[in-house]
């Protein structure tokens, strides 16, 4: 498949469900003005997803454990016993949760849009929760969290994390305070020093300041650097070619991408600031005939009582099928559209993920950049999209 092709097919993904790298991610409708959902839409939600992940999930190196018919069962029962949309929810994140991808994941409109801020965010560092950003004037950039509502903030966090869709324990430590869900509506914070801070999110005034891309010289003709938030919208990269032209005679280019959390992978920047031959992932689709699944089955089902020859030659078959894949290997694409010739310096942290990985990997392959900071999040690919919001709204 041609290098052209295959970047269309990674560009439509973004736009259409096409399940070319098996992930999934699951869309919930809106629930009744109650907060419940009836049995019959409930039971729909999580069978789909049980019928989906066979077919399009792809990682299952991540997922060795993972038997999805046990689970499945389980599941059935949680999820028959609650009528609450809530605990449905949450039900449905430790389900797509336990795949343990950080592109799989079950998501609902209204328990995000019902979500007041937090008014801060928080980093674990060196075995400490820490305030890193805040809009609450009590508490403070470096402060460290000891507990919440009384309760040790590491419990907390461990009592929580089955519902955060991770591929790593850094991961997940990672997405945590952005799952603002899984706070209360209220609660009280306490600190290393001592202080205790009470936090309302339905009386406090958090206003997030606008995102944008933005750009200044550092130093006049020399030093140039460029602040980009997030590639979710294409007016943030659209910007970032505006300025990597303003900036085109610049003996260096500072690129911050620390804190963005991806998108659209954002292919003419990537092609603005590249002067050589480059390339972007592998690619995968999981492989799911039937007969490769009867391998497997046959083998568990009667392997005790099959000839020793034919039970190692079915067992064979059964390891080699499972989970099966096909993988097309990247290609190095010649640079067609260089604005900046000059020395690159990408910035990074652990919130860089998806798109914004999938901005670093030419550079990182091909020794375009300096790669400066934090080890990225790990998780990047098209998800497979499935919208229940039609079918049961």
């Amino acid at each position: 498949m041609g290098a052209n092709m295959r970047r269309t097919i990674r560009y439509l993904n973004t736009l259409v469900i096409f399940g070319l790298v098996g992930l999934v991610h699951l869309a919930a409708a809106q629930p009744p003005s109650d907060g419940t959902l009836p049995l019959e839409k409930r039971l729909y939600i999580l069978s789909k997803t049980y019928a989906a992940i066979p077919l399009y999930f792809a990682h299952w190196q991540g997922a060795p454990e993972f038997d999805l018919d046990s689970l499945y069962q389980e599941y059935l029962k949680k999820v028959i016993a609650t009528n609450d949309r809530f605990q449905f929810d949450l039900l449905m994140l430790e389900f797509v949760g336990r795949l343990n991808n950080g592109h799989s994941w079950y998501s609902d409109r209204w328990l995000w849009k019902a979500q007041k801020p937090l008014g801060f965010h928080l980093t674990y560092l060196d075995h400490q929760w820490v305030v890193t950003r805040s809009l609450i004037p009590q508490l403070k950039p470096g402060d460290l969290i000891l507990k919440i509502d009384g309760q040790d903030f590491e419990s907390f966090f461990q009592e929580k994390k089955k519902y955060i869709n991770a591929s790593s324990e850094r991961g997940a430590r990672t997405k945590f305070p952005s799952r603002t869900f899984l706070f209360p509506e209220e609660f009280t914070l306490q600190l290393a020093s001592g202080k205790e801070v009470r936090i309302n999110r339905n009386t406090q005034d958090i206003r997030m300041p606008p995102r944008k891309t933005s750009g200044r010289w550092i130093e006049e003709g020399q030093i140039a650097y460029l602040k980009i938030p997030g590639f979710d919208n294409p007016a943030f990269e659209e910007k970032a070619v505006e300025l990597v032209k303003k900036f085109r005679n610049a003996r260096t280019l500072i690129v911050d991408v620390r804190g963005n959390g991806g998108g659209s992978t954002p292919a003419k920047l990537v092609s603005a600031l590249q002067d050589r031959p480059y390339r972007f992932w592998s690619e995968s689709t999981p492989l799911t005939f039937g007969l490769f699944t009867a391998y497997g089955s046959l083998y568990r089902k009667f392997g005790d009582q099959l000839p020793s020859d034919y039970r190692t030659a079915l067992q064979m078959m059964s390891e080699f099928f499972n989970h099966s894949q096909l993988l097309w290997m990247s290609i190095y694409e010649p640079p067609d559209s260089t604005i900046f010739t000059g020395k690159i310096i990408i910035l990074t942290d652990r919130r860089c993920a998806s798109a914004c990985e999938d901005f670093i990997v030419p550079f990182k392959d091909n020794k375009r950049a300096l790669i400066v900071g934090e080890r990225t999040m790990g998780s990047s690919g098209q998800p497979y999209i499935m919208d229940f919001y039609d079918q049961i709204s």
